[in-house]
């Protein structure tokens, strides 16, 4: 699910793995509080997936290998990100360093005179033997273990290596190295699944853990087991707010954005080749006036409108989450809406989705 706030921001709200109240000694291996590296003053984190490869056009696993490069629609989706994020004032960049993953951040980073920093934690997951295969030769190759990373990814274990809990390891350390730069405003170029465990260890429930007497609040990563369910595009944008907290403290974090791209979602989607049978549309009204006060970072500006597209079902069978945010002037909105509204039959005006609709649709 996603939650409005008064802010405007679209914010996932997870079935919770465990109850409210947890102690910080929880032996849950799914849950680990973020002790993020405490900071001064407040940073925004943009993370960006590579445009389409070679390997992704031609359905082979790539995991860390470097074999692949961008296609030509892989090069036109990064100038597209670029032009998303002209505007952004960017302190410093970070890019794994992959060639696919390089080289989309040097089309989005572009005339920007700073060096982008590469940084080898933010490859892609390692798949050691499954890397370079076609999706069916994995299947027919490894058999029972190729169910397992389909089926169950973080118990997933090849070569004596459990991919995902590495990737969760390297995310954090990525984290440290992010927050602790000097940069307030932050461009992460890397990978789907790393930049999901990057969100995952980000975001997360909050627990109240009591010691001597006092209880305090902590901020709880997500776990392995959301593996699959932060799903980032070719060139999908997902936005982190850092804000400071008392001195020695963690950061608190906002998820502002989570996989924004440039298509309508009222057009047919897929995740990872599987075509969604249905999806649930979600929006947030913009400003329908430019105000004359600063608007605070992270709210809707200036007649803009934020879309949500959550797949919840392929083949008949429960669909891991996955959204994307697309910016919309208010008119565009409800021109798109109204074709959906007839195309589906639904009731509902325009004037009522600006004021948050959700509308389920196959």
């Amino acid at each position: 699910m996603l939650a409005l706030t008064s802010n405007n921001f679209l914010i996932p709200k997870f079935p919770r793995k465990k109850p409210n109240y947890i102690s910080n000694k929880s032996s849950s291996p799914s849950l680990q509080e973020n002790n993020f590296p405490p900071i001064k003053v407040g940073k925004r984190v943009v993370l960006v997936r590579h445009g389409q490869s070679t390997w992704n056009e031609q359905g082979r696993i790539q995991g860390s290998s470097n074999f692949s490069i961008l296609t030509q629609k892989g090069e036109t989706q990064a100038d597209i990100s670029r032009q998303m994020l002209l505007n952004d004032t960017f302190d410093v960049c970070f890019a794994s360093p992959l060639a696919r993953s390089r080289r989309t951040a040097e089309v989005i980073w572009d005339t920007r005179k700073q060096e982008i920093i590469t940084d080898f934690d933010l490859r892609e997951i390692d798949l050691y033997s499954f890397q370079g295969l076609l999706k069916h030769q994995g299947k027919e190759k490894f058999g029972e273990a190729y169910i397992k990373w389909q089926k169950d990814a973080p118990n997933f274990n090849i070569d004596g290596h459990y991919p995902v809990r590495e990737l969760w390891d390297r995310a954090r350390n990525c984290w440290t190295k992010i927050l602790d730069h000097e940069g307030e405003s932050v461009l992460v170029v890397a990978h789907n699944a790393i930049n999901q465990a990057l969100v995952a260890t980000a975001i997360g429930i909050f627990s109240i853990t009591p010691f001597l007497l006092k209880c305090f609040l902590c901020q709880l990563g997500l776990g392995t087991e959301y593996f699959r369910n932060l799903i980032q595009s070719n060139c999908g944008v997902t936005v982190l707010e850092f804000s400071p907290q008392a001195e020695e403290e963690s950061p608190h974090v906002c998820l502002n954005r989570l996989n924004q791209t440039p298509k309508s979602p009222i057009a047919a989607i897929s995740s990872g080749g599987r075509k969604s049978s249905k999806r649930i549309i979600l929006a947030c009204h913009g400003s329908m006036q430019r105000s004359i006060e600063p608007i605070p970072s992270g709210t809707v500006q200036g007649g803009t409108c934020y879309w949500g597209c959550l797949p919840t079902k392929q083949k008949g069978k429960e669909m891991e989450g996955n959204w994307d945010l697309i910016t919309r002037s208010p008119e565009e909105f409800a021109s798109m809406l109204t074709d959906c509204e007839n195309s589906m039959g639904h009731s509902a005006t325009a004037s009522q989705a600006l004021a948050n609709a959700i509308e389920l649709y196959h």
